[in-house]
């Protein structure tokens, strides 16, 4: 905990002066506890900044044992503004203090009408500053001229006076001093006070002339494009209608806000070094959401630099209409360098921040839209050009885009009306963006690389789609690349939403994460991460999705894929289609799915030939997926997730250590199955590493279409729903001896090796292995039974390649072949295909523990 530190009290003078004012100021010290500090003997130091620099130091004076003082004096050049004061006490022992330790003491100087002149420039430290420069260089200069006409050229001292202290070297040693004079006036921006040319600032009447007038005389004083003159605008409403573009300074208010209200369709056309500051704009140039062309409030004709729009508000007389009318465009650039946004504020546009062009360096915090249709939108060229055509280094932060539900139906155009649209960027940082209602989605990436997006909160926004391109009349094709993903939380919580939510989209994208992403839908979200046509090297991991309409990660490879405009769309088939290196781990799905499908799926409108493969190299690892289930543990009604995951064509599959309660188990005919997965014929490499409970071994190991490789292990816990029966088996993939890696048929392939438990008093007929479905074969089995009773009865039986039950020898007379009162038997069924345990009602209850390994013939 932080204990109070020392303190400065003002004990006379006043803590507002006017300039040019001389009276003492006097301060005493207080220590943290709030005791007068004894000075005397000390030495005091004054320092005096403004918010921007160091102005001026002074000895204090003492005027007794705990009292200093000290005034400003005429040579004394402070400027106008809140100055902050800080002291450094040196006393007698030579120890140092600084006075006050937390903040600064602060007095405030305000202007005085000494220092305004009648064209409306402030000279007080602009003007004295340059004629005291102005004077020294041509006493300088003088000095040179001399110099050069008694020594020439070749003197050593001149040559080395025209290289600057970073080597540059000039031409002339006045070239040298040029430059060094045009730095200076640069330090400090001519400020022309709009006050000076009468305006009414009231609202009520038009400003137009005399706000004219202000900009006229401001770009007259301009002295460079490096060094442009400031409008400060006095506090007020300023009206101004006029039907020209009009190019504007530099416009500041040092205090407050000023108004300035838009009357009619024209432009503010700015260059570079344009700062807007401290202005609210109101437009009451209206579109009605059909029009396609409309002028900016704010505009730059060429390329331009060091732009910085700072505490602005953009407003419309129709801002918190349902969006079938808005103003226009809050500011629409060309390429520019050394972008920066700061506390802005639009209410009620078409579009917000626009730039086309090759931009480095644009910067954006806290930045808030409300009803507006495209927020920022960035564009570095057309996909149909050259690579490398990047619009660079774009940062936002704090960015809140809020719609109303009525207002984001309202829209000029959908494709591409989203918070964030990014076309042909890259090395992009998206942080701590709230989205809610956009037209489409929170973020359009299209064409663009090297994005980190982190912390954003949306509801009943669509997510981040990272898009490629191609565009097949030139040839060319971009990829989506480098994309990190992490704490994207989306919610949809409204009936009526038809568009598939997701948390990210990747079309012809590669080198991608997405970690630590929720999406929760009531029903509505419609997956967490989608894919098409082409994707690679995808990781998404700690990952959380809950009442989702479809899957949790989806691929599809089905039709053209349509860009927001210009961008070409993007045609099937013209690129390598495919999914290849896609991890999929430590995710944890509530709720999936409403429309019958898969976890993970996997779908394709046109399957490759036999021995081509769409998938490569996918992992599917330590997920968790819970579902609704009956009291059997199948999945509930209302609820038709049909598993984790349905492939083929895959190669390169691993699937481990996946938590799944709740699926529908059917495979692709309706024909019930055991497992949540299913893997096609046309692959290769698949491991498949699971453990399973069921409940109903009337249909036991039916596993469908379900093809592995050696190293794969299926563990299933078969749990009987009406009487005391658990049965644990380890099914394996028998491998083939000249490729362990090959992949086979698991339900002709398989070794099983279990351990039954029974205990009833009943007459029942239990599976060894098999399904109560005519539909499946069961292939020739061979393998061994051991049993043993709690009674103390062992025996066992043997299954031939033949397909033949042998009791084995040494078998009590419990055990027998053919059904038996109160005998346990193993028989095969003859018209379904399985094995079955009989047990004959008897007169008392019975144990069993059954041993059992089978393997396919």
């Amino acid at each position: 905990m932080y204990k109070v530190g020392n303190s400065v009290e003002q004990v006379y003078g006043g803590s507002v002066v006017k300039q040019g004012d001389r009276t003492p100021f006097g301060f005493v010290f207080r220590d943290e506890a709030g005791e007068t500090v004894n000075i005397k003997n000390a030495t005091i130091k004054i320092k005096i900044a403004n918010g921007k620099a160091l102005l001026l130091e002074k000895n204090g004076v003492l005027k007794d044992d705990y009292t200093v003082e000290f005034s400003l004096g005429q040579a004394d050049i402070t400027g106008s503004g809140d100055m902050r004061l800080e002291f450094t006490v040196t006393y007698s022992s030579g120890l140092q203090e600084k006075f006050p330790s937390d903040d600064w003491q602060r007095i405030k100087i305000t202007p005085t009408l000494d220092d305004i002149t009648q064209t409306g420039i402030a000279y007080l430290t602009f003007e004295k500053m340059k004629a005291d420069f102005t004077q020294k260089v041509d006493d300088l200069n003088n000095r040179v001229d001399n110099i050069v006409a008694e020594s020439g050229n070749s003197n050593i001292e001149i040559m080395e006076s025209r290289k600057d202290i970073y080597g540059d070297i000039f031409t002339t040693l006045k070239a040298r001093l040029d430059k060094e004079q045009r730095k200076l006036e640069n330090i400090i921006r001519p400020n022309v006070f709009i006050e000076n040319f009468n305006p009414d600032a009231t609202g009520t009447n038009l400003t137009t002339q005399p706000f004219l007038d202000a900009v006229s005389y401001a770009n007259s004083v301009t002295r460079s494009a490096e060094n442009p003159a400031n409008l400060v605008l006095s506090p007020g409403t300023y009206r101004i209608k006029k039907t020209a573009d009009l190019l504007i300074p530099s416009l500041k208010c040092l205090v407050g806000y000023a108004t300035i209200i838009v009357e009619d369709a024209f432009a503010f056309v700015v260059a570079s070094n344009f700062e807007l500051s401290h202005v609210k704009i109101v437009s009451k140039n209206t579109y009605a959401k059909t029009e396609a062309i409309f002028k900016p409030i704010f505009k730059a004709t060429s390329t331009i630099e060091n732009v910085t729009l700072e505490n602005v508000i953009f407003d419309s007389v129709l801002s918190s209409q349902d969006g079938t009318v808005r103003a226009s465009v809050a500011a629409n650039f060309l390429a520019v360098k050394n972008l920066k946004m700061r506390n802005i504020e639009v209410k009620g546009y078409r579009y917000g921040i626009l730039t086309n062009g090759l931009s480095d360096g644009i910067n954006g915090n806290d930045l808030r839209f409300y009803n507006t249709e495209l927020p920022l939108y960035m564009r570095g060229s057309d996909p149909a050009v050259t690579d490398e055509n990047y619009s660079k280094n774009i940062q936002f932060d704090n960015i809140v885009h809020i719609n109303t539900k009525t207002q984001s139906q309202n829209y000029y155009k959908q494709a591409g009306a989203d918070t964030i649209l990014l076309e042909k960027c890259d090395t992009i940082t998206l942080g701590y963006i709230v989205s809610e209602w956009p037209v489409e989605r929170s973020c359009y990436l299209s064409c663009c690389r090297n994005l980190v997006a982190s912390v954003w909160q949306l509801k009943n926004a669509l997510g981040l789609k990272c898009v490629g391109g191609s565009n097949t009349t030139t040839g060319l094709e971009t990829i989506a690349y480098g994309f990190d993903i992490s704490n994207i939380h989306a919610v949809f919580d409204d009936p009526d939403i038809t568009q598939q939510g997701y948390i990210a989209e990747f079309y012809w994208a590669k080198k991608a994460t997405v970690k630590g992403c929720s999406i929760r839908g009531n029903g509505i979200a419609s997956v967490g991460v989608s894919m098409r046509h082409y994707a690679e090297d995808i990781i998404i991991e700690d990952c959380f999705g809950d009442n989702l309409k479809r899957g949790f990660v989806e691929y599809s490879y089905v039709g053209d894929i349509i860009n927001p405009a210009p961008t070409p769309s993007i045609a099937a088939g013209t690129y390598t289609s495919g999914f290849k290196k896609i991890t999929v781990r430590k995710n944890t799905v509530y709720n999936s799915n409403t429309l019958d499908y898969d976890v993970v799926k996997l779908s394709d409108a046109s399957p490759p030939a036999a021995g081509t493969y769409r998938y490569e190299d996918i992992r599917i690892e330590d997920n968790t997926v819970v579902n609704p289930v009956d009291d059997y543990g199948m999945v509930a009604n209302g609820n038709y997730c049909k598993g984790l995951i349905n492939i083929d064509s895959v190669n390169g599959l691993s699937i481990k250590n996946n938590k799944m309660i709740g699926h529908k188990r059917t495979d692709a005919n309706g024909n019930i199955i055991t497992l949540p997965f299913q893997v096609g014929p046309n692959s290769k490499n698949v491991v498949i590493i699971h453990e399973e409970t069921v409940h109903n071994p009337d249909f036991k190991y039916v596993w469908g279409t379900l093809y592995m490789s050696a190293d794969s292990k299926i563990i299933i816990n078969n749990v009987h729903r009406n009487f005391s029966y658990q049965d644990i088996a380890t099914i394996t993939i028998k491998h083939d001896s000249s490729n362990l890696r090959t992949t086979k048929d698991l339900s002709m392939n398989f070794r099983i090796s279990g351990r039954t438990s029974i205990s009833d008093t009943t007459d029942f007929s239990l599976p060894l292995i098999g399904y109560s479905a005519s539909g499946y074969t069961l292939p020739n089995l061979f393998g061994v039974i051991d049993i043993i009773t709690d009674a103390g009865d062992t025996g066992g039986y043997t299954i031939t390649k033949a397909g033949l039950i042998t009791l084995k020898s040494g078998s009590s007379a419990f055990f027998v072949t053919s059904t038996t009162d109160a005998k346990y038997a193993l028989v095969k069924d003859g018209t379904l295909p399985r094995y079955l345990m009989r047990f004959k009602l008897g007169a008392a209850a019975t144990s069993f523990i059954v041993n059992y390994s089978i393997n396919a013939s």
